[in-house]
């Protein structure tokens, strides 16, 4: 009797220590990658709304890899560092930009591909970049008709009642 309790102990332990292993698995592993090598480019963006570290990076909707760092360069500028998974090459002239999955779903990192025979290196740098769009503005545009970042010709904006002088 006793080596029947001790054999369901183990056997216990046992299945609860794979089927943590398997979580752990199943949680740490993204599957919709081969990670066969990978290699490091960078962008620098005006503003990175909505971009965390591990945010998606795609071609034409496939993911092909994931924001591994966020930084701030001596321009002010966000710079974002982006790990590529897979044998996949980017070409020199391609453009990352910041775009959303939906209008309130999380943001990730597209890449348009260019056409250039030249590629980007490990550690390259995207010559252009294109930061998200703010919602909010395009909102306060739509709805009072206005242009926050262009004052309207002709309009007098003193305190002056017309008068000029």
């Amino acid at each position: 009797m006793y080596n029947t309790r001790s054999i369901d102990v183990t056997i216990g332990v046992i299945v609860i220590a794979l089927t943590i292993f398997a979580i752990i698995i199943v949680f740490k592993h993204d599957t919709t990658v081969l990670e066969t090598s990978k290699y490091t480019l960078r962008g620098e963006f005006e503003r990175v709304d909505g971009i965390r570290v591990g945010s998606d990076v795609k071609i034409a909707g496939v993911k092909i890899g994931k924001v591994s760092e966020i930084s701030i360069n001596e321009d002010y500028l966000a710079v974002l560092k982006i790990e590529i998974v897979g044998d996949l090459k980017i070409p020199s002239d391609s453009v990352a930009e910041i775009i959303s999955d939906s209008l309130i779903g999380s943001k990730y990192v597209n890449i348009n591909v260019g056409s250039s025979s030249q590629y980007l290196a490990d550690d390259g740098k995207f010559e252009w970049t294109q930061p998200p769009v703010n919602i909010e503005s395009l909102v306060g545009k739509y709805i009072f008709g206005i242009d926050n970042t262009k004052a309207d010709e002709g309009t007098d904006t003193s305190n002056n009642n017309g008068k000029s002088g």
